[in-house]
């Protein structure tokens, strides 16, 4: 990652996942993963999300990061017309 023109990076270890159910129906497993070196410029959360509960090829991914927290990740919106739709 970078950050003005900056190189950062932590190792991360995974913390968990959970089953995010949004009021549309759909449904998806969030991978968690914290930054082990708390002093990075890395951010301190990662959450990866394939759309998938059952083993699958994932056909797309996302990744999101957060200084702020793993709640903070699983409430943020798309910015722009798409904003009613999860991330």
């Amino acid at each position: 990652m970078y950050t003005d023109g900056k190189k950062v990076d932590s190792d991360y270890n995974y913390v968990g996942l959970y089953i995010q159910n949004w009021s549309t129906g759909t449904k998806a497993a969030m991978y968690r993963f914290e930054a082990v070196d708390k002093n990075s410029d890395a951010p301190a959360y990662i959450v990866f999300n394939d759309h998938m509960i059952e083993p699958a090829a994932a056909a797309h991914f996302h990744l999101k990061m957060s200084n702020e927290s793993f709640m903070r990740l699983s409430t943020r919106k798309i910015p722009g017309p798409r904003s009613s739709l999860p991330i």
